[in-house]
């Protein structure tokens, strides 16, 4: 059974969106070159878009629009426990956790990390109007 960790990351006050997404997917590469084989089959990114313009012609002037403090959502997928626990091992060893965390102080607000284990996941899907007849048949029934 697949095992998902969610990771949530705050960059640095004094470092840019942009900047961080950069430093950020450099910090990738370096964790899956120190892990090797024991990487995640899946390691996706959710940057973050603090702009109140994407959202006020929808929610109007909402305070709660700017309550999300973090600014990537990693989510973590590995093929069971046992692999998950590989990966967990590996970044613990002393050679391997000195240059992420050298790394990561650079531009992660280190003090502002957050995970988690998912558990269920449930989905509701509409098909695009474009897609509607026979294929639909197959993604929905």
């Amino acid at each position: 059974m697949f095992v998902t960790i969610l990771v949530q990351a705050r960059r640095q006050p004094t470092i840019t969106q942009s900047a961080f997404r950069t430093q950020y997917e450099s910090f990738v590469s370096l964790v899956r070159a120190l892990a090797g084989d024991a990487f995640p089959i899946v390691h996706r990114r959710t940057y973050i878009a603090h702009s109140t313009t994407l959202w006020e012609p929808l929610l109007g002037s909402n305070p709660l629009i700017n309550s999300i403090d973090y600014d990537v959502l990693a989510e973590l997928t590995f093929e069971d426990h046992a692999a998950y626990e590989r990966f967990r091992a590996k970044l613990a060893e002393p050679s391997v956790a000195r240059q992420m965390q050298d790394c990561a102080a650079r531009f992660i607000d280190t003090c502002a990390i957050a995970m988690a284990a998912v558990g269920e996941v449930k989905e509701t899907r509409r098909a695009p109007e474009w897609f509607r007849g026979v294929g639909e048949r197959f993604l929905w029934e």
